[in-house]
């Protein structure tokens, strides 16, 4: 009995000190990441690009991204599509950490959100040419056999269903409005419907 003891308290010390080690070298190597509320965004985004974004935890990594989207209601809705352009490489690497991340409807949600609400804060005439470049980007991907820019119901259906199922009814309502203005606006430009 006093044999079978010692293994398990040898054991059990043996665990903590694992688990201890670790969590010492955990906190020591962890990330420091800039404080989004003091740094400028595009620094913010930057990191978000880096491997050490990629290192926080995943927790972590949602409610960073979710810090900056929250800066990002700081910027014109002309500076969110220029965000939006990826003109610089940490852009890309930016949004292809974010799209790695597990369950990133709530991030996809606030974005959604935060372009709709930009979005309807510009004059219609503004607006209009907004539509116009987006119908104009979608009618070009569609001709070169691509995806359009315009969701099709089927992606709606498949993509957005699970964003827009949790999004507010006052997002949902713009998110439906945006659609029929984008339809029409093609329309009148004289393209069919983009489906």
């Amino acid at each position: 009995m006093t044999l079978f003891r010692n293994i398990l308290l040898s054991l059990v010390a043996a665990a903590i000190l694992v688990v201890g080690g670790w969590g010492i070298w955990r906190w020591a190597t962890y990330p420091v990441k800039p404080d989004v509320a003091h740094v400028d965004v595009n620094e913010s985004i930057a990191f978000i690009g880096t491997n050490d974004f990629n290192r926080l935890f995943e927790s972590d990594r949602k409610k960073y991204v979710l810090a900056v989207i929250d800066r990002l209601h700081e910027k014109s809705f002309p500076e969110l599509i220029a965000l939006g352009t990826f003109n610089e490489s940490h852009h890309r690497e930016a949004a292809a950490n974010v799209r790695s991340l597990e369950g990133r409807e709530e991030i996809e949600g606030a974005m959604l959100r935060l372009i709709l609400d930009k979005f309807y804060e510009q004059s219609p005439a503004v607006r209009s040419v907004y539509l116009s470049g987006l119908v104009m980007m979608d009618q070009a991907a569609r001709s070169k056999g691509r995806s359009g820019a315009i969701p099709t119901p089927d992606r709606l259906r498949k993509d957005m269903a699970k964003i827009i199922g949790r999004q507010s009814p006052q997002t949902v309502a713009r998110f439906g409005q945006f659609l029929v203005d984008v339809e029409q606006h093609r329309r009148q430009m004289g393209y069919g419907a983009s489906y």
